[in-house]
């Protein structure tokens, strides 16, 4: 009789650790599922960074020369200078901030390829990019 007792009180205790280990098991992959997404978020987060700060300092010194505009003074020029230059790049740094994630990818994926074959790869989709 104590022995069928013992039995059935391993047998509770085995179910008991089966339902414990399932659910470690399964908390673990709910957790290393946050951190893919979490992960996943935080590129996004930075990529959409990346598209603010370059604004931010493409219009800061565009900015500063409407201020002096207005307040009756004549603007640097390397103020000018630099607004000159930076207003008509905006385009092409929003083209390098949008490309950097999929150049970044092919170059991980292809170590031994160089930056400049790559980023040709990345720019004309070529079959080795698929």
């Amino acid at each position: 009789d104590t022995k069928s007792h013992y039995k059935e009180k391993n047998k509770d205790r085995q179910k008991r650790d089966d339902k414990a280990e399932q659910f470690r098991s399964t908390k673990q992959h709910s957790i290393k599922r946050k951190i893919k997404i979490s992960s996943k978020s935080k590129k996004i987060a930075i990529q959409g960074l990346f598209f603010v700060g370059s604004f931010f300092i493409i219009w800061l010194f565009a900015t500063i020369s409407r201020i002096f505009n207005l307040a009756g003074a004549a603007d640097p020029f390397p103020i000018q200078l630099i607004d000159a230059t930076l207003v008509p790049l905006q385009g092409f740094l929003n083209f390098c901030i949008y490309i950097k994630p999929r150049l970044m990818t092919y170059r991980r994926k292809n170590p031994t390829i160089g930056f400049w074959r790559s980023l040709r790869n990345v720019l004309l989709n070529t079959e080795q990019n698929r």
